[in-house]
């Protein structure tokens, strides 16, 4: 089993080492590209200030490594910011030292190149060319005159390194950023799909004990009836634990098992006393929108519970319409007078509202309405929402 984030991770390493990649085949790349004119001309390529100029860059490759292998990650990102200025500096020093004895080494042979080159110019054709060592004296001022100053090439190296190692700390720090944002949007991710697991299990009991309440009421009136009804009631509870698993699942079947318990709980009534509707979209079109389950029952749960009364008539409708862009729940029940007016509020209600908040956000409506002898819900959601960040299925 693959570690927490470790595909995301592995991706931005590879950027990373790609970037580092393309950046040096640049640098490598560009001796060849210097003498490329000379190449076109005399048809040969000039190897050896190629290899020079390859050999030049060991130490900045070196200094490299060591910086982006060793300190940056044993030292900076573990907080040792005063040990990774330290070695750093020590890095950079020790990196000024080879610069400067590799430079003092090609200084002296470039002398003693041209001093034997001068020899050979001023000697009388035909006598022996004197040692360039023994006749140094007599040439001191053909010798360039340092002094004691730091050469400019080598400040100019050290100045480079110096850049470049600002740029590898900058690459990994960003690289750095964009994983620890990438790790805790997966933390955060997975808070909510916690959270919202734990609100889905509290709509099994509830609905359960709504249904038995339903179903202990009828077994006294019609015991054959009960019994069928248990058989639903099995159905929906099945519905419920393994069908209603996925993330997001087909107004079809939401619609499906919200028939099955509008029908299970409307045995108890007579139909003229109490009429209930339910219209719904086609099936086809039902079928190709999908939506988190179990987001509409615990309002025509509350609409049975609160909206039914035995003293006289009553009615719940509930509707569901759709579009291109929206669905839109909406469900009216009759309110005895003799019920408070925070009847449909509770647990349940606040549930459904902090979940709807994490799935949707701003993009969903939801309105509840008491009115003088009614209650009106409304819920609108989009049904194209970019497969929402915390519900894809």
């Amino acid at each position: 089993m693959k570690r927490f984030g470790d595909p995301k991770k592995s991706n931005l390493r590879y950027y990373e080492h790609l970037l580092y990649g393309v950046l040096w085949g640049i640098v490598l790349l560009f001796p060849i590209v210097r003498t490329g004119g000379t190449a076109f001309d005399n048809g040969t390529i000039e190897w050896e200030y190629i290899l020079g100029a390859w050999r030049g860059l060991i130490p900045f490759l070196i200094l490299f490594l060591i910086h982006n292998l060793v300190l940056i990650p044993l030292l900076l990102f573990r907080r040792k910011n005063i040990h990774y200025l330290a070695g750093t500096l020590l890095l950079l020093g020790l990196f000024f030292l080879i610069v400067f004895k590799h430079h003092n080494r090609e200084r002296e042979r470039y002398k003693a190149l041209n001093l034997h080159e001068q020899i050979a110019q001023d000697a009388p054709p035909g006598e022996p060319i004197l040692d360039p060592k023994a006749s140094q004296s007599t040439h001191e001022e053909l010798q360039p005159h340092f002094g004691h100053r730091i050469p400019g090439p080598v400040i100019m190296d050290t100045l480079i390194a110096f850049l470049m190692l600002g740029c590898n700390m900058a690459i990994r720090l960003t690289f750095r950023t964009f994983q620890e944002q990438r790790r805790m949007e997966e933390l955060e991710k997975i808070h909510i799909r916690h959270e919202l697991s734990q609100l889905r299990a509290q709509i099994s009991p509830h609905f359960l004990m709504n249904s038995l309440n339903n179903i202990h009421g009828m077994v006294e009136l019609n015991a054959q009836k009960a019994q069928e009804m248990i058989l639903e009631l099995s159905g929906m509870m099945r519905y419920i634990l393994y069908e209603s698993s996925p993330q997001r699942i087909a107004l079809s079947q939401e619609i499906a098992f919200l028939k099955n318990y509008i029908s299970l709980m409307s045995v108890r009534y007579s139909k003229k006393r109490v009429s209930i509707q339910f219209h719904t979209p086609s099936e086809e079109q039902a079928a190709k929108i999908f939506i988190p389950p179990l987001i509409f029952i615990i309002f025509i749960e509350n609409a049975f519970k609160h909206g039914i009364s035995y003293e006289g008539n009553s009615f719940i409708r509930i509707e569901l319409t759709a579009n291109e862009q929206e669905l839109h729940f909406s469900c009216v029940n009759s309110c005895p007078t003799e019920s408070p007016a925070d009847t449909h509020g509770g647990i349940g209600l606040k549930n459904i509202r902090k979940r709807l908040q994490i799935l949707y956000g701003k993009k969903h409506s939801l309105t509840t309405e008491r009115q003088e002898s009614s209650y009106h819900v409304s819920l609108k959601l989009p049904t194209k929402d970019e497969n929402q960040m915390y519900c894809s299925g």
